[in-house]
């Protein structure tokens, strides 16, 4: 952002903000997000809905750009059991990443 105005806006804003983006990243697969191309693409659909959002609410887009300065995706296991509580499948369901 550029200017005192567009950086209190945008502070103003943050919860609309982290929410619209956190529901973006929700909708992402691991299997996009574990590359670097799948990355740079949530990069670039964050900054698009930031700027929808922050033009809904101000009028203009306002932010240029959008960076991450930290990508975590947590590794979890999935464990199914049968009636009897004895493991029947463990499913892996993400792989860690960390970009900085």
């Amino acid at each position: 952002v550029r200017g005192n105005d567009a950086v209190d806006a945008v502070k103003s804003h943050m919860p609309q903000l982290k929410n619209d983006v956190l529901m973006l990243v929700s909708q992402q697969s691991a299997d996009e997000l574990i590359t670097p191309a799948g990355r740079e693409k949530l990069q670039q659909a964050s900054l698009e809905t930031v700027q929808a959002t922050l033009t809904e609410l101000v009028g203009e887009p306002i932010v240029e750009k959008v960076l991450f300065i930290s990508f975590v995706m947590q590794n979890v296991f999935i464990l199914k059991t049968d009636g009897n509580g004895i493991i029947t499948s463990l499913d892996n369901g993400f792989k860690m990443v960390d970009q900085t």
